[in-house]
Formats: structure tokens, C-alpha cells, sequence
């Protein structure tokens, strides 16, 4: 076949037809919003396009130290100074759950944003300062006493990407 010659046995796309943008669904991306993060806390701002070049706020000013959001995106924990951390719904920016946790030094959301892992100041080997909470109604679930953490040893309990598998690796044992 020599070239621009039409291969009738090829299917239409390649017979020379093209594409034909009128048959394509095309769906309008999602609006886009943005967390700005400062010192004196966090916003979430309506993304592009801004009305009259400016940015509009969704979620107001919100004091915290640190933010994470889920993996899955659905939740954002917020922990502020005197060890509070709040859950909001990233789909509504409503606060869904606050937990007064004292003496927190490290906290982290499973990948669905179902579970909440928490872990306090050593304050003896019978307090039990790693905390796995239950988000939905606030339920401590799970304890355990942990010395210290490091990037290897946080966080205690390790869950599958879609929370079907939880697991704790621990000295000598799984």
C-alpha cells in the first residue's frame, strides 16, 4: 500500500474518517480547591477560575499547627496547639469529629479517612499512648503502650490502601 492509500479492511478510525469530536462526551473537570496554609492556620479557597480575579473562601480561617488529608482525599485531620484534632468532610468542609487528645506528638489518618491513629507523650508503660479512634463515632477501638516512634516505627498500626488489612509490626512478632 503505498502511502496516503485507504485500507478498507481497517476499522473507520483509522480508514481516514478521524475523530469526531461530536460523538465524545466530555465532562467539565471538577472544581478545584485550595488549601493555603500560614501561620495563623489554614483557608480553603474556591480554585480557578476566581470571580473577579480574586479567590473565594470556602472554609475559614481554621488555627492549627499541622493538616493531612486521607489518602483517599475524603477527610482532612487538623491538629491545633493544646493537642485538639478535628476531622472535617472534604467533600462539605463540615467538622465531622474533634478529639482532645493531651500530650499528642504524632497523628495519623488511615487511607480511607475511617480511622484515626494517635500517639501521646510516654507518660508510663501502663498508659497506653497509641490510640486507633473510629471517626465516625469517636470510639477508641484499639490501645497500646509504644516507647517512642521513629519514621520506621510510626505508624503503629499499618492498614491496607482500602482498610481491609490492619497490621501492627512489633519485636519478634506481626
Amino acid at each position: 500500500m503505498s502511502c496516503g492509500a485507504v485500507d478498507e479492511a481497517a476499522p473507520p478510525l483509522t480508514r481516514g474518517r478521524g475523530f469526531d469530536p461530536g460523538m465524545a462526551v466530555v465532562e467539565p473537570s471538577p472544581l478545584l480547591d485550595i488549601l493555603v496554609r500560614g501561620p495563623e492556620g489554614l483557608f480553603i479557597w474556591n480554585g480557578p477560575p476566581f470571580p473577579g480575579d480574586e479567590p473565594g473562601v470556602k472554609l475559614a480561617r481554621v488555627p492549627c499547627t499541622s493538616a493531612k488529608f486521607s489518602d483517599d482525599g475524603s477527610k482532612l485531620t487538623v491538629t491545633k496547639t493544646g493537642s485538639v484534632i478535628r476531622v472535617f468532610d472534604c467533600k462539605t468542609l463540615r467538622e465531622i469529629r474533634s478529639f482532645d487528645v493531651p500530650n499528642e506528638l504524632a497523628t495519623v489518618i488511615s487511607p480511607c479517612g475511617t480511622y484515626l491513629q494517635t500517639f501521646q507523650k510516654c507518660l508510663s508503660p501502663q498508659h497506653k499512648n497509641v490510640v486507633l479512634w473510629k471517626i465516625e463515632n469517636g470510639e477508641s477501638i484499639y490501645n497500646l503502650f509504644q516507647k517512642n516512634i521513629t519514621k520506621v516505627t510510626w505508624p503503629s498500626v499499618c492498614f491496607s490502601f482500602d482498610e481491609v488489612v490492619a497490621c501492627r509490626l512489633a519485636s519478634n512478632e506481626i
